[in-house]
């Protein structure tokens, strides 16, 4: 996978394209194609606030897997040194790799 548009992307308020470096270049496009049915339209703008969002979120997933891992690496010794709810922190890391796998096209 080539590497995505850097960060911070912003979602035009009236367009819903979602732009990078100051409005530039165009990153997405969440018209809807040009639906009136407002279900639709609150559909499109949630996914271009989601959208607008990605960076952020991909960075601060990084940043809490590896603040995880910093108190609970998966080598752990679950005898000397487990978290207090072993399972959630596991999940957590789980959950955390594939969402980052996903938007790293893993």
């Amino acid at each position: 996978m080539g590497k995505y548009t850097p960060g911070p992307w912003r979602r035009g308020a009236v367009t819903r394209t979602i732009t990078a470096k100051a409005g530039k270049q165009l990153v997405a496009d969440c018209r809807g194609g040009g639906s009136v049915h407002p279900a639709v339209e609150d559909e499109c703008e949630a996914n271009a606030r989601l959208i607008a969002a990605a960076p952020e979120l991909l960075k601060s997933s990084l940043i809490a897997l590896n603040v995880m891992l910093d108190y609970w690496p998966d080598d752990m010794d679950s005898e000397t040194s487990s978290p207090r709810n072993p399972g959630v922190v596991r999940a957590t890391k789980l959950l955390l790799r594939v969402a980052i796998a996903k938007a790293e096209g893993g």
